[in-house]
């Protein structure tokens, strides 16, 4: 329980640390439109999915079959109410933080100095690759893979959440930031 609370307090401060400076709040919070229509987000989102669901994990077990006990240890399971809010809102504080995180703030800085290209989507996935050190080689390396993908469907869709979760209109103002 410990280790869940310390991970969402550093979570929650990293947002909040890019919402106190200014320059990081414009490129964090930024509005952004969707640049395609929903059913093209649609297939990119069910892409991801199967993505993640079949190469990223087929992936992570040939790593780790081929390099063993590289995993520093397993995440804590939680038990009773608390595994059902970290499997809503602490799952939902995850994504949150890293595409922020990783997609747009590593991405604009990257992008700065190299441009929009293929070494701004590598070098964002390994910046997220070395947050996830600690799950060990095959994790990582299925993570650099889900990185890249991610960026990409980021720079086809021009916006982070409208582009993950297709909302009908009426609920975009509330997501607008995003």
């Amino acid at each position: 329980m410990t280790w869940t609370l310390c991970d969402y307090a550093g979570r929650l401060a990293q947002l909040g640390f890019l919402a106190a400076i200014p320059a990081a709040r414009r490129v964090a919070y930024q509005p952004q439109r969707l640049r395609i229509r929903w059913w093209e987000t649609l297939l990119w989102t069910l892409g991801l999915v199967i993505f993640f669901c079949t190469v990223c994990q087929w992936i992570t077990h040939a790593v780790d079959g081929w390099f063993p006990n590289t995993r520093l240890g397993p995440y804590p399971i939680l038990e009773g109410g608390w595994y059902y809010f970290d499997l809503t809102a602490g799952l939902a504080l995850v994504a949150v933080q890293e595409e922020i995180v990783f997609r747009r703030c590593a991405g604009a800085v990257f992008a700065a100095r190299w441009g929009q290209g293929a070494v701004t989507v590598l070098l964002s996935s390994l910046l997220f690759v070395a947050y996830h050190w600690t799950t060990g080689l095959g994790s990582m390396t299925a993570v650099f893979f889900f990185g890249v993908y991610a960026m990409l469907f980021l720079r086809r869709t021009g916006a982070l959440w409208r582009s993950s979760w297709p909302l009908p209109d009426r609920f975009r103002p509330v997501l607008g930031w995003f």
